[in-house]
């Protein structure tokens, strides 16, 4: 049997998440085929022991309420994050950072806007209009560009600005601050309300901390 990375990576979110939730995953009887054969599936339970279980088949799923899987770590989003900065940026030829040194802050606060209204937009609905672009870009994006603003403030001049869009540069600054700091910068800027907190939430998850408190 071959060896199917994506398929462990997705048994294991998917394990971690009955952990979460205390519930357990079990075999269970299916009753029987037409021919007389034992029938068996798995079903959902309580950790504690208590009550039913209840088999996969009779879950009601709601298919419009999806998203992309977020990353498995902090650490993990980090690095998706620079190299995805490496790409756009060379693609771009550092058209939003040229766009700060033109325009200034409300550039940082109109790119970050339109993907926090992305989220908002997923919250609301249940799903997204554009399906290339899901939760994962929008929550990468708006980070990028926070960190490419904090990276323009502290640079002192045109030139320097432009020389610090690299990957160890751009890397040093997106680790500089913890998550919840991050997310604190939009709230601060009155870019997130204080009571956004399914907003907050989805951000944190899709940085890969989904278990910090929004």
């Amino acid at each position: 049997m071959k060896n199917n990375t994506r398929l462990h990576k997705a048994a294991n979110r998917f394990m971690n998440m009955a952990k979460e939730l205390n519930v357990d995953i079990l075999p269970m009887s299916l009753g029987k085929t037409g021919d007389g054969r034992d029938r068996v599936g798995l079903g959902i339970a309580d950790r504690d022991g208590e009550g039913e279980i209840i088999p996969f088949n009779d879950i009601k799923r709601d298919p419009e309420c999806r998203s992309d899987l977020p990353p498995e770590s902090w650490e993990e989003f980090l690095e998706i994050q620079t190299e995805e900065f490496i790409r756009k940026d060379t693609d771009y030829r550092h058209k939003y950072t040229r766009g700060l040194l033109k325009h200034g802050k409300i550039i940082w606060e109109w790119e970050v806007e339109k993907k926090l209204d992305r989220i908002r937009t997923w919250i609301d609905r249940c799903e997204l209009m554009v399906k290339g672009e899901g939760l994962n870009n929008a929550v990468g994006d708006l980070f990028n560009y926070t960190v490419m603003y904090e990276m323009y403030m502290e640079a002192a001049d045109r030139e320097e600005a432009l020389e610090m869009l690299n990957k160890t540069t751009f890397k040093w600054y997106a680790s500089a601050f913890e998550p919840a700091e991050w997310v604190d910068m939009l709230v601060k800027a009155d870019l997130i309300g204080p009571d956004e907190t399914m907003v907050k939430g989805t951000v944190f998850k899709f940085m890969g901390v989904a278990d910090l408190k929004a």
